[in-house]
Order: C-alpha cells, then structure tokens, then sequence
C-alpha cells in the first residue's frame, strides 16, 4: 500500500508542502521468503537473532528508515509493532503534549499537529489541488532537522508515531514539512527527561541557524554586487558605444568639410586667367623678354646715392682707419728649373 501525497499547509502562500515517500513496497519473490522467515522469529520472540539484512527487509516492507546499526534496526522493528498493534496513542496520550515549541523545535522532540488534508498533490508545482477535503492530526518525532543550502529553509524530517483523521499516515512513516509550516500549526510537544540536554541541542540549532543566514546574506549581498557590476558594464559599453559614435559623426563631419574646402580650392584653380596672362602662356619657351636699354640709360641715380659715392672716393685708406697692408709676390719655384708654363703670364716672381 502506498501513502498518499499530501501537503502541509493551506497551499495559498505558496508555501513547499510536505513530502511523503512510498509506505510501503512489494518485494521480490526471494525478500518474500526471507521476510516469512523474519516473521516467523518475531512471532518467535526471538528478534535478537535476526541479522542486519533481515532487519532491512523488514523495515523495507513497511517503508521505514534503514539507516543505523543491528541494535538500531531492532528497536525499530520493536517501536513498529508496538504501534502497529494501535499502541502508538497510547504510549503518546495527547494529553501529554503541553508545551509549545513555536520557534524552539529541535532534533529529538516529539510534537503533535494538525494540518489539512488534499484530495490530489502535484508534483511538478508541490501544491495541492482542490479544496481541502479535511484535517489530520499527526504525533511524531523529529529525527533530523537541517538548513537548505540554496535559500537556507529549515525542514524538520518527522518520523510518524500516530495519525488520526482524514488519510492517516502509516507508522514510522518519515514526513518531511518546512520549520515555518510545522511553527505555523501550533505545534505541541512532549517534556523531555533533560531539559538541560534539550538546550544544548536547541543551541546547536540555532548557531547552524545563524550561520546559514548569514551565508545567505552574503551570497545575496555578492549577488547583488554582481548584478551592480554587469548593470555597469552594460552601461560604460552604451557610453563607449555612444563616444564612438560622436566621433565617427565628428570624424565625417571634418572630412566632408575639408572635402568641401579642397573642391572649393579646386574650383578658385580652374577659373580663366586675364588676357595677358594668356599670352605669355602661348609665348614659347626660350623665349627671351627684350631688356629696356632706353629707358636704363636715361635712367638718373637720386642725389643722395651719388653724394656719398663722392664722399667714399675722396676718402683716403689712412683717414678711413684701415692698416695698409704691403702685397708682396711669392717666387715661382718652377721658374728656376725652367719648368713654369706660365711665362710672363705668371703671377708669382721670376727670378
């Protein structure tokens, strides 16, 4: 037989709902044999002989935890068939449980609650669908409790003492609710031996409680950082983008104007010379412009230039201030061996 699927909460919030995992499953025709021979020494009370892979079969039938060691295994074995028999209200009256343990739970607790009940679970969106088609009260015992790592969620896992009410839960059966929906149902619990025990625990819980949110302080806090770090590379990428942009248009801009400046030079070029410059480009190259020899020699120099020529000619070299200076010819030393091509015409000394 298998449990139904149900949900912890309402499903209006949104909330994860509660996971229940198979009861129980039918077994292979060999685990058959072996679990008629379980029976058989139970039935026997002779259940300390029963080995760890008998212990297993067993507890696979029924869809209850495996882990621990043989001794674990067989108070487990133990525990179920005392509750299997209805035994389970009976060692938990719900008159024992007294004590909230809103916000406080921990590991070792055993608590009671109430919560309601859906026809169908889906479970690619884990919620119920429909209305609620009753309540469950529900005993158990927290084995384990633990922090998520992707968002930090406490999760009780429970393990199911008794139900009552509508689709009761099997016994032993492990069920799995978020801390705030377990908070939320006003949830009950036992006394326990040692209190002082139960704070250490409690403690415990809260440091790890402590530490994973502030993990995920900081995991968002870097989140965020990352996202105000890619939001600023998309924006500096949109300014260098738009800084290109203005310097292309700049860039164009100067290139047409001198473009415009070169055409309207080219233009100023190519525009017809007068006349006269026409005929000189039409003259021929060695062509020689006649000197105006008339109008040199009735040229009259100003006064002024001939004035100080007169002054300059009667000046003297010792009233001028200059040394005078003795010129004396050197001797042709190829004169003396006949060898002076120059003759007369030489302008060293022949002697």
């Amino acid at each position: 037989m298998k449990a139904q699927s149900l949900k912890g909460d309402n499903g209006q919030n949104g909330e994860d709902p509660d996971l229940i995992t198979n009861a129980g499953s039918d077994l292979a025709e060999q685990d058959q044999k072996s679990y008629d021979t379980v029976q058989k020494i139970i039935e026997g009370g002779q259940m300390q002989k029963l080995k760890v892979d008998q212990c297993k079969i067993y507890l696979r039938k029924h869809g209850l935890r495996l882990s621990g060691n043989k001794d674990t295994l067989i108070w487990r074995i133990k525990e179920h068939i005392d509750i299997i028999d209805g035994g389970g209200e009976s060692i938990y009256p719900a008159s024992s449980f007294l004590l909230n343990c809103k916000g406080d739970a921990c590991m070792g607790d055993v608590v009671m609650f109430e919560h309601n009940v859906y026809e169908a679970f889906n479970i690619a969106s884990r919620g119920g669908s429909g209305a609620p088609c009753g309540t469950r009260v529900v005993v158990g015992r927290i084995i384990k409790e633990s922090y998520g790592a992707a968002k930090q969620q406490h999760t009780f896992t429970i393990e199911v003492l008794w139900s009552k009410g509508e689709k009761p839960l099997p016994p032993l059966h492990p069920l799995l609710i978020k801390g705030r929906n377990l908070y939320r149902l006003k949830t009950l619990r036992q006394k326990w031996e040692d209190e002082g025990e139960r704070q250490k625990i409690l403690m415990e819980k809260h440091t790890r409680g402590g530490a994973a949110r502030l993990n995920r302080e900081a995991r968002v806090r870097k989140k965020e950082l990352h996202k105000t770090q890619r939001l600023n590379r998309e924006t500096g990428k949109e300014n260098r983008d738009r800084n290109w942009e203005l310097e292309q248009k700049k860039h164009e801009e100067s290139r047409n104007k001198q473009h415009n400046d070169y055409s309207s030079a080219n233009r100023s070029i190519l525009r017809p010379f007068p006349r006269q410059h026409c005929e000189e480009n039409q003259r021929p190259i060695n062509y020689i412009k006649p000197f105006p020899v008339q109008s040199l020699m009735n040229h009259n120099p100003p006064s002024y230039f001939q004035q100080s020529h007169a002054s300059y000619k009667q000046q003297s070299f010792t009233t001028a201030g200059y040394p005078l200076v003795n010129e004396q010819k050197q001797t042709c030393r190829y004169y003396p061996r006949g060898r002076c091509y120059f003759g007369d015409r030489c302008k060293y000394l022949h002697k």
